[in-house]
């Protein structure tokens, strides 16, 4: 044992450096446990809650946040400011800039970019770009070669599966296929 005194017959320990990974962090609700995640290759991540789950294959960026019960899983990246939370699951994605998952919506395979918000039970997939600040929300689909973008707003029991939904578009029911559809 290695042993140093500062005055006779005193036993100085050694230091330890440790890097805090467990924390109270406060999502907004009060403070909950969290953890700082480890991503793929060795770095330390963003904060995910220790209610929600972050696989270790997904990316978490140093401010992102993965939070309530949410689950991200397989290669997904969550960067930027982005907020994963409530029961929202993301597969194979990635969510940057400022946006925000939540409720149960369900984001695979898709890109959510800027201040986009997906939420309720939407399900965005298969490719699928929502960016700007644009909304999906209700049981809404974006699927495919779709892009939601501006201030567009797919909501309802719309269903879109390709084409261009922009500016203040909004489609509440019904299905695109194809073309774009602009607000005024």
């Amino acid at each position: 044992m290695n042993q140093s005194s500062s005055s006779p017959g005193e036993r100085r320990r050694e230091r330890t450096q440790f890097r805090a990974t467990e924390y109270l962090v406060n999502f907004g609700d009060g403070p909950v446990p969290g953890r700082v995640h480890q991503n793929p290759d060795g770095s330390p991540g963003g904060l995910v809650a220790d209610t929600a789950e972050a696989e270790p294959t997904a990316h978490i960026g140093r401010d992102a946040r993965v939070y309530g019960n949410a689950r991200v899983f397989g290669t997904a990246r969550i960067d930027g400011n982005a907020r994963v939370l409530d029961n929202a699951r993301v597969d194979d994605a990635d969510i940057r800039g400022s946006a925000v998952i939540k409720g149960n919506a369900n984001i695979d395979g898709a890109v959510v970019d800027g201040y986009a918000i997906v939420g309720d039970s939407a399900r965005v997939g298969a490719g699928a770009r929502v960016d700007g600040n644009a909304q999906v929300r209700g049981d809404a689909k974006v699927l495919g070669e779709a892009i939601v973008d501006g201030d567009a707003i797919v909501e309802g029991s719309a269903w879109v599966s390709g084409g261009r939904i922009t500016g203040d578009a909004r489609i509440a029911a019904g299905v695109v296929r194809a073309g774009e559809v602009h607000g005024a």
